[in-house]
């Protein structure tokens, strides 16, 4: 007697075919590993157990960057902390940056996780870095008010730590013109 049960009737594509597929694979490793292994190893088709050690010799990080990085974070920590009350990175990483001597292994590329550190970024932005010598100089602003010159290039990086900033200060600030006037002015008076 007939069951009617043979795979052309019972096999269907469903939502089951491919965790079928995925099993009918893992078999064929199995089976290829179980019996196969030291040719799959010798073909290069198998994890070999052999560690990988990935010494690079490379020093501690405040030793491997380069003093012009170093320079640059020192600078930007200190010219806004100064003028706008804004940490840029941690103080303690400032301080470690300012001792930095010359690296025998220098970190290569950018050293740092800041939009501004790359000069993609620098260029599309139009931004000026703090360590430039002379940098009000080289801003060109529209008004006859030379104390701000630097407040359109300094837009940008408050721009980007605007989620570090203090709410009140944050939800107040002018952005463009006014906005060192407004910076000083909060510094001001929370140091009285």
């Amino acid at each position: 007697m007939f069951t009617g049960h043979t795979v052309g009737e019972t096999m269907n594509v469903n939502q089951a075919s491919p965790l079928f597929l995925l099993l009918i694979a893992l078999t064929i490793i199995i089976i290829l590993e179980s019996y196969f292994k030291e040719y799959l190893t010798k073909w290069g088709f198998s994890l070999s157990s052999n560690e990988i050690d990935v010494d690079e010799n490379l020093p501690d990080f405040y030793k491997a960057v380069k003093l012009s990085d170093a320079d640059w974070m020192v600078k930007e920590q200190e010219y806004y902390v100064n003028e706008y009350n804004l940490k840029i990175v941690e103080p303690e990483l400032a301080e470690k940056m300012d001792e930095v001597g010359r690296p025998k292994k220098a970190v290569q590329g950018i050293a740092w996780y800041n939009v501004l550190a790359n000069p993609d970024y620098i260029t599309a932005f139009n931004y000026i870095n703090c360590d430039v010598p002379n940098r009000s100089n080289l801003i060109v602003d529209d008004d006859d008010d030379e104390d701000n010159d630097n407040e359109q290039s300094d837009t940008v990086q408050v721009a980007l730590n605007l989620g570090v900033l203090n709410k009140e200060i944050a939800l107040n600030m002018p952005f463009g013109k006014g906005m060192m006037a407004y910076m000083r002015q909060f510094k001001q008076e929370n140091k009285a």
